[in-house]
């Protein structure tokens, strides 16, 4: 599987396995739009306009488990960020073991 995180949640003895429909809390539509895609296609997002969620996509790879969605992301985040959101990216990344991002 690409996601424990859905493997799990999929093939277990919980609701989600047999629900229609979950929810998955505190995440943008566009954002998870990504995440699936690269699930089912294995295309990572590349749309004309990714930097404004480049962070929020980063975080919910991670949050799922999809490490070649969260390394391409990294990457992007690296190439991308603004000095207004250092701060926010350097807290994350140490948070999470990603120093690569903190050496910007």
């Amino acid at each position: 599987a690409k996601s424990e995180f859905f493997a799990s949640m999929f093939n277990s003895n919980v609701s989600e396995e047999s629900a229609l429909e979950i929810t998955i809390p505190e995440i943008d539509v566009s954002v998870f739009r990504a995440i699936l895609r690269d699930i089912y296609t294995g295309r990572l997002d590349v749309d004309d306009n990714p930097e404004p969620r480049a962070m929020d996509v980063l975080i919910s790879a991670d949050r799922f488990g999809l490490g070649r969605l969260r390394a391409y992301y990294a990457e992007r985040v690296q190439q991308l960020v603004a000095p207004d959101i250092i701060a926010k990216v350097c807290r994350w990344a140490d948070s999470r073991g990603m120093l690569q991002l903190k050496s910007f």
